[in-house]
């Protein structure tokens, strides 16, 4: 049972988490510091150092709760689709599902990929476990579509169809000269999906892809 010190810190270190959260939702990760975030929390900065040791472990904090929003957000899609959708109504329901979280909460989307810890620091295992949550839910939607491919086959097809999905999303996000609008990059989003699953279709019909590929 842990004693109320323990509860109160934990309570505390929640409270700051979610506070960080907000200011990342409002002014990206340029505008979280420790002194803005002491501010808002009404406590000392030294609070904040002595729950997170530094910045960066606030930030990996409010990642996490972006991370798991993610996660959610892809399993909800997934069971509103069932299982009779097929590989690619599953393909495209997480695809979509990665796509309007992307587009809802941009400026949180944005700092999941663009904090920068020092070399030295080590990646909080719980985020680590996260993301591998994440790539392992890609990977057994794979699972159906290419019965026949190793495991390690198959997480790449899971990174490629994420970094497809992501590459197009942040075009949308950052719409610079207006070449990709945001409900576009939706709409593009899932015709990536779409055809990452047909490709994985042709391969599994014909299992010489795979040796090819070895």
């Amino acid at each position: 049972m842990k004693r109320p010190s323990a509860d109160r810190r934990d309570r505390q270190r929640a409270d700051l988490t979610r506070l960080a959260t907000g200011i990342i939702e409002e002014d990206g990760l340029a505008g979280l510091q420790a002194r803005r975030l002491a501010e808002r929390a009404g406590c000392a900065v030294g609070t904040v150092y002595n729950l997170f040791a530094d910045l960066d472990g606030v930030i990996f904090a409010a990642n996490e709760e972006s991370l798991r929003e993610i996660d959610a957000a892809c399993r909800d899609a997934l069971a509103a689709v069932g299982g009779e959708s097929g590989a690619t109504g599953r393909l495209l329901a997480l695809a979509h599902a990665y796509a309007r979280y992307a587009i809802a909460h941009p400026k949180r989307f944005d700092a999941l990929f663009t904090h920068r810890a020092p070399a030295e620091r080590a990646l909080p295992e719980s985020f680590a476990e996260l993301t591998r949550s994440l790539f392992g839910l890609l990977g057994s939607v794979f699972s159906d579509a290419v019965a026949g491919m190793p495991d390690n086959e198959r997480g790449l097809a899971a990174r490629a169809l994420w970094a497809s999905a992501h590459g197009v999303v942040m075009l949308g996000l950052q719409d610079r000269g207006g070449l990709l609008a945001r409900e576009e990059a939706r709409r593009r989003t899932e015709r990536a999906a779409d055809r990452q699953s047909r490709r994985k279709r042709v391969d599994r019909a014909d299992p010489r892809s795979y040796s090819a590929a070895s």
